[in-house]
């Protein structure tokens, strides 16, 4: 059964109560939208993030077996339009939970920005390809839009 964590309830709170801080709230993806930029979207995600949530992003990685509150599911999330914004992805990608009690790390210092943006349009996209070797997404090359 996949489980259904829709992440942080103390996240969703401040989301819903405050909006997204600054200066992330007026942030927008500056990437271009190509398949080349997902597919490090994917690079990125499979190295930093699958770990906790899953090769697939449902929240069930290994090392994140043990936190509580568990890891989100992000394929739920990425159906959620408000959890889709790139302030809110950016702004939880950067300074992940330690604010608001959960074992997700701050990326801010160890991601570059385009890293963290190539990883918002990877999530938005409703991660293509996860857990799958070369699906759907070219691993280098040139700049074919999506």
């Amino acid at each position: 059964m996949m489980r259904q964590n829709w992440g942080s309830d103390a996240r969703h709170r401040q989301f819903m109560t405050n909006g997204v801080p600054e200066p992330y709230a007026s942030m927008r993806d500056p990437l271009p939208d190509t398949l080349q930029v997902l597919a490090r979207g994917r690079t990125v995600f499979d190295g930093t993030c699958a770990s906790c949530h899953g090769a697939r992003g449902l929240g069930n990685g290994e090392a994140g077996s043990e936190l509580s509150p568990p890891p989100s599911n992000l394929v739920a999330l990425a159906a959620m339009p408000m959890m889709r914004s790139d302030p809110y992805l950016y702004w939880v990608i950067a300074e992940g939970g330690a604010a608001i009690g959960t074992g997700m790390p701050a990326f801010k210092g160890a991601l570059t920005s385009d890293d963290i943006w190539s990883v918002v349009q990877f999530l938005q996209a409703g991660l293509p390809g996860a857990g799958l070797p070369g699906a759907d997404l070219p691993e280098t090359g040139g700049s074919e839009e999506r």
